[in-house]
């Protein structure tokens, strides 16, 4: 009887947390519960809305693993959006992503896809980090992917038209990561 119990709890527990479901129209991951229901609710719609009309899917991921910082979120972002089925649009799986650690206080930005990549370069990467980086510096993390958004969906309409955010002069981009004050 108590093997059986413990097997429920830990099912329930382990069905309690939100994970990206394959098929679904899920673009904000936020398994800390940082934003609130409402919140969480209107910037996924907004994701989906900007990821449906631009065909490149735009995602949030807030964690608050203390052992991510800002020496292996870029291998996390990566491995996150390479092995999940959900991540992405389309069979090129062209997206943004953005993981925010609430803890570690650091972030990463990825794009990925032959769109993606087109429409958020290196150069692009730093000019919309300066869009979300001063909410989230203050702890305004619906301000922040607010910002992350309407800057995404600027980037793509941009690219759309042909002319992505980007410099044509040597800029130093050697990484797009960031840690928050």
């Amino acid at each position: 009887y108590l093997l059986s119990t413990l097997v429920v709890l830990l099912l329930s527990s382990l069905f309690a947390l939100p994970v990206f479901a394959e098929n679904t129209n899920q673009y904000v991951y936020d398994p800390t519960y940082t934003l609130t229901d409402d919140e969480y609710y209107e910037l996924n719609n907004k994701a989906y809305a900007i990821s449906q009309q631009y065909e490149c899917a735009v995602h949030f991921v807030i964690t608050d693993d203390p052992t991510l910082n800002e020496n292996n979120i870029q291998a996390y972002s990566e491995d996150l959006y390479l092995h999940s089925d959900a991540l992405g649009y389309g069979a090129d799986k062209d997206g943004f992503m953005l993981v925010v650690n609430v803890e570690t206080r650091c972030y990463w930005l990825l794009a990925y896809g032959k769109f993606g990549n087109y429409a958020l370069t290196d150069y692009g990467k730093e000019w919309l980090s300066e869009r979300f980086v001063d909410n989230f510096s203050t702890n305004d993390w619906y301000g922040g992917m607010h910002d992350y958004l309407l800057g995404s969906e600027e980037a793509l309409k941009q690219a759309l038209n042909g002319k992505p955010i980007d410099i044509y002069e040597d800029v130093n981009t050697e990484d797009n990561q960031g840690l928050m004050n």
